[in-house]
């Protein structure tokens, strides 16, 4: 028996053998950050990293990716040219997002399905949701802390947006 015999013989057996392949994610699976600390990452600030991570815009993210899941049969090519303002209408986008909105669940759930996660819904306050009233718990304007994205830069660690800084 030839090598090429042998090899092509050996290539038969093991491809009728079936390949157990895990599941793989559409999205990225980042690892949200500071889960379980008074530093969780918002579900907002995942938005932002994961359309960076796959060098997109947020809203080509939310629209392309999020809005088909979300809307379902509903889903045009002329809802994807939209804003995000399609899928959020008449919400302010930080309780949306970070809140206890039937659409952060939504929101969060989508996510979890296409990155495979399932903790996702931890960087919001759903799980909040009839222990705390979501009425002017948001701030208006976004609030950062230039100390913490310093000290972050320094240590070479992800800068990212906490939860709590959405309050």
């Amino acid at each position: 028996m030839t090598e090429i015999t042998k090899f092509n013989r050996y290539r038969q057996l093991k491809l009728s053998q079936p390949i157990e392949l895990s599941e793989i994610s559409r999205l990225y699976s980042l690892e949200p950050i500071g889960l379980e600390t008074p530093f969780t990452e918002s579900l907002s600030s995942y938005l932002l990293r994961l359309a960076e991570a796959h060098c997109v815009v947020p809203k080509k993210l939310i629209m392309g990716e999020i809005a088909p899941l979300v809307l379902g049969d509903r889903y045009t090519s002329k809802i994807a040219s939209k804003g995000v303002s399609a899928l959020l209408p008449n919400c302010d986008a930080k309780p949306g997002i970070n809140g206890m909105r039937a659409m952060t669940t939504v929101i969060a759930n989508a996510l979890e399905e296409l990155t495979l996660r399932e903790d996702l819904g931890f960087l919001s306050l759903i799980t909040w949701k009839g222990i705390i009233e979501e009425q002017k718990l948001f701030r208006s304007k976004k609030a950062i802390c230039p100390q913490c994205f310093e000290e972050w830069k320094l240590q070479q660690k992800i800068i990212y947006e906490p939860l709590l800084w959405s309050f």
